[in-house]
């Protein structure tokens, strides 16, 4: 990595001083934000994320997003903590949509020797090499640069949302394989899947029928009716998926982390009515939500999720 160290002393400075509420301060900080960001956007810099050093292009929306919005990632923190608490011993987690590495540091700092391995796959080529640099543990961590999808084919290309998000909307198509097919050679049990990778969800779903079946994982993903149309791809495939592979709990939060509703089974009408509320753009122009699926079997607490005991008192915000 080559860090560009100027860069890296503007975007800590900005965000050492980021208004969390609106006013006078706030309108000067975007404006100065605004001014660095065109001298210094595509620079590698490093941030203090979690209490690690981390790499980064300059601008990346993490810091910003985990500094605007407390409860973020919170269904994220309590899944890994219950299933921990249920097993009695570390977990073997999978991130598709690893990113940076943000969520493993974010996991790292709040849920500390709970992860026995991540699975951090990612297919941003800028993104992986930030990823490959961060987590260089391979006992902690494996890395996969990969585009998933619901069978080995091609897909399209990814294409840039902004400084932290990629999606598959590319004009190119792109080799990608499917989930089952990069873990095949596991050894251990999946034990939670966390799934955002900005509409495609339900074909990376698709694509994990195998490891469903047979592990019995908890799956945590975005479910974005908005980027799922831009994209191209149903937004009741998550939920048709899952059904058919016995997951009939699912506890939904808002995107800012915060509980909204339980749902069993398959109700594709509350789904369909949920997802025109998204599209609508009334309560908020980029409306969607996290869903954590359990099969039925399974012996966590719907409740206990959806009250966050664990997480609203998580100790690291950024």
């Amino acid at each position: 990595m080559i860090e560009n160290k100027t860069a890296s002393r503007v975007w800590s400075a900005l965000l050492n001083n980021y208004p969390h509420q609106n006013g006078r301060w706030a309108s000067v900080w975007n404006k100065l934000a605004a001014f660095a960001d065109g001298i210094y956007s595509g620079s590698t810099v490093s941030l203090n994320i979690h209490g690690q050093k981390t790499y980064l292009n300059y601008g990346h929306a993490y810091p910003i997003f985990s500094r605007r919005f407390k409860d973020w990632n919170n269904p994220l923190i309590e899944a890994v903590w219950q299933i921990y608490e249920l097993l009695g011993r570390p977990i073997d987690f999978v991130d598709v949509g690893a990113g940076i590495g943000d969520t493993a540091r974010l996991l790292q700092a709040n849920c500390p020797k709970m992860i026995r391995h991540f699975h951090c796959i990612e297919g941003d080529l800028e993104f992986y090499n930030y990823l490959a640099a961060n987590l260089d543990s391979p006992d902690a961590a494996s890395i996969y640069k990969a585009m998933l999808s619901s069978n080995n084919g091609e897909i399209s290309s990814l294409v840039r949302h902004h400084s932290g998000s990629s999606a598959s909307q590319g004009p190119e198509k792109v080799l990608c394989t499917t989930l089952d097919n990069l873990l095949s050679s596991r050894k251990e049990k999946i034990h939670l899947i966390k799934i955002d990778v900005d509409g495609l969800d339900g074909q990376i779903l698709a694509g994990s029928r195998e490891i469903l079946a047979s592990d019995k994982s908890a799956v945590i993903f975005e479910w974005h009716p908005i980027l799922c149309k831009q994209a191209g791809y149903s937004w009741l495939e998550h939920f048709e998926v899952l059904s058919e592979l016995d997951y009939t709990r699912y506890i939904w939060f808002n995107k800012y982390g915060n509980f909204s509703h339980f749902m069993t089974g398959f109700d594709k009408r509350a789904i369909e009515q949920t997802a025109n509320v998204c599209l609508g753009g009334l309560h908020d122009d980029d409306w969607h939500y996290d869903v954590i699926a359990l099969p039925s079997a399974c012996n966590l607490s719907d409740v206990a999720l959806a009250n966050l005991p664990h997480a609203r008192h998580r100790k690291s915000w950024y």
